[in-house]
This record gives C-alpha cells, sequence and structure tokens, in this order.
C-alpha cells in the first residue's frame, strides 16, 4: 500500500506537509461555501497572495491593486515582488474607470477586497467582474472581512478568492492560516 501511495499511483496521506485530512477537509468545506472548483490552504494570508502571485506573474508583469487593500498586502507587493520585478499599479477600485485604464499587456491580475481593510469600502465587484473580463485578466478578491458567509464573490464574478484564515473564518485569530480558492472561471 506504502510503495503505491509514494510511486503517487494512490490517493492518499503519506506526509501531513503534502496534505493529510485535516486540511483537506477545511480545504473542501471552504470550497464548498465559496462555490469554487478547488481551494488550497496555506500557512498564512500572506502565504496565499505570494503562492497565487508567484503563480500568475513573471519579471516584467503588473498587477492592478486598490490603494484600499490591507496594509499587508502592500506592502508584499511593493516591496517584495517589485525586488523580482513585479510592478504595483495602484488605483481606487471604487472608480472602476480607473481599474480599466491602467490595465495593459503586461496585466496579470486586478487585485482588491470586498470590504476593504481598514478602510470599510465596499468593492464594485460587478463593474470589476465586466472589466476584468473585457480585459482577459483574472479579478482576484480578498475576501477575509466578510467571508462567505456575507459574500460569495465567485458569483459576483471574481475568479479568484483569497483569504487571511487567522480572522473571521478562524473567528478567534488564535491561529494563523490563508486559503486560495478557484472559481473555475478564468483559463
Amino acid at each position: 500500500f506504502a510503495a503505491g501511495l509514494f510511486n503517487l499511483e494512490e490517493d492518499g496521506f503519506i506526509y501531513s506537509r503534502l496534505a493529510n485530512p485535516t486540511v483537506c477537509a477545511f480545504e473542501e468545506g471552504l470550497n464548498s461555501l465559496e462555490g469554487g472548483v478547488g481551494c488550497l490552504a496555506t500557512s498564512s494570508g500572506q502565504a496565499a497572495f505570494t503562492h497565487l502571485i508567484a503563480a500568475l506573474c513573471s519579471s516584467g508583469d503588473n498587477l492592478v491593486v486598490s490603494r484600499k487593500v490591507y496594509g499587508g498586502t502592500l506592502t508584499l507587493l511593493q516591496n517584495v515582488f517589485s525586488r523580482y520585478g513585479v510592478d504595483t499599479i495602484l488605483i481606487d477600485s471604487d472608480h472602476p474607470c480607473q481599474v480599466e485604464q491602467s490595465i495593459n499587456d503586461r496585466t496579470r491580475g486586478i487585485i482588491t477586497e470586498v470590504i476593504g481593510n481598514p478602510m470599510m469600502n465596499v468593492a464594485p465587484l460587478e463593474a470589476l467582474s465586466r472589466i476584468a473580463r473585457r480585459q482577459g485578466v483574472p479579478l482576484i478578491i480578498d475576501n477575509t472581512f466578510a467571508t462567505p458567509v456575507l459574500c460569495r464573490p465567485i458569483e459576483w464574478g471574481a475568479h479568484v478568492v483569497v483569504y487571511s484564515t487567522t480572522k473571521y473564518i478562524s473567528g478567534n485569530g488564535n491561529l494563523i492560516g490563508g486559503a486560495i480558492v478557484d472559481g473555475g472561471t478564468f483559463p
């Protein structure tokens, strides 16, 4: 049995860092709540963004980002990913025309939050979704504050939903975690 697992011939759990039943249950539950096609749990919300941006971007690419997103996300983008040649174009996502005007052929995503942290602004998801579809870039939504209890961004046109599960998903902030939910609607 073990040889089949290690040779990737059979599904199962062999090493907890790769996958384990508890994490898989969490991923399946959050994915179901969000209405996605797949979920990946990470060690933190910033790890979720790091994983996603590393998968989407190469040197010379850019992301169009709401200046009202969580400060840690801005720091990650501007101070870490900039060193790898990924530019951050800051816009006011409350004004979708700014978003569309900022997109170019090197744009690899639009990033905003359902409810901005700390501004508490509510993103115009439908308008941003139309822009993302028109421009052929993924709409990436941080749903940490709202959770799928209050908003399911995929239903509003988001392609990817990111969480810091440290906050409202865990309910009390005594653990650190993150997640990425794929809506299955972007190639």
